[in-house]
């Protein structure tokens, strides 16, 4: 019990002034670990949506839900030229079925379905202006 004490004590000692520095620290040099909100739809969806001729905001929700690009573009393609409806495909992905899966129930090879997709990503962001770097931490 002993060795407990000392240990929490010299911890809370070296503790105290490192959290007196971080709170003397000019308000530009404290880092945090939370990233800018990010603003939806990104410019790589609303080139999309523009591409396909398809209204941004079914893309935007997918986005903000966590589909990626080529996931996205692959989605688009399948029901592009499926008789499979949108809602479908989307309903479909949400309940984790793949996308291979999702490709050859409509008859579809998927394999030629993401090469293609994986193309028109590349054409998409090459069209993009670069993001901006991050600054360099000190």
């Amino acid at each position: 019990m002993t060795r407990y004490a000392v240990l929490v004590t010299a911890l809370f000692m070296l503790a105290v002034p490192a959290l007196a520095q971080g709170l003397d620290a000019p308000e530009s040099e404290i880092e945090t670990s939370t990233a800018p909100l990010k603003t939806y739809p990104s410019p790589f969806t609303k080139a999309l949506a523009e591409r396909f001729d398809r209204p941004v905001d079914p893309l935007k929700k997918l986005e903000m839900t966590g589909y990626g690009r080529t996931e996205m573009i692959t989605l688009i393609l399948i029901s592009s030229e499926s008789a499979k409806p949108w809602d479908e495909l989307i309903k479909e992905r949400g309940k984790g079925t793949k996308l291979r899966k999702i490709a050859e129930d409509a008859g579809l090879n998927y394999n030629d379905i993401f090469r293609r997709s994986e193309q028109i990503r590349k054409e998409i962001n090459a069209t993009l202006p670069p993001k901006p770097e991050k600054p360099a931490s000190p």
